[in-house]
């Protein structure tokens, strides 16, 4: 499936709802939501991800390519490979400094641990 196009523009406001959405799966996660279910309660509308509109092209991306991470010496994950990333960028016809700037949201927010576990 092939995302649709990214919008040229959207303002600073942009990237909010993504790095909102890489917080949720970094913090949260499906996982979360699964046990609560299996323990047979209902699902808070509150606890799901937040929603996304124009920038799910965005994030299609992006959960194509969160196993393409580049490593450091101490084996710990310092960004994603954007060789695919572009390659899929001009295969769909998108801006790729736009769709960089919006995906590099998306991959401070996966590499931010929480305060708690920051060292």
């Amino acid at each position: 499936m092939q995302p649709g196009p990214v919008p040229h523009r959207r303002g600073s406001q942009r990237k909010k709802r993504l790095t909102a959405r890489a917080r949720w799966e970094r913090e949260i996660g499906w996982e979360y939501i699964q046990a609560i279910g299996q323990a047979g309660r209902e699902v808070d509308e509150d606890d799901l991800p937040p929603p996304l509109g124009w920038e799910a092209a965005i994030w299609t991306l992006y959960a194509r390519l969160c196993t393409q991470w580049r490593t450091g010496g101490n084996g710990r994950a310092t960004g994603l490979d954007y060789n695919p990333a572009i390659a899929l960028m001009q295969h769909w016809g998108w801006d790729i400094d736009l769709g960089l700037e919006l995906l590099q949201a998306v991959e401070g927010e996966a590499l931010n641990p929480p305060l708690e576990k920051r060292s």
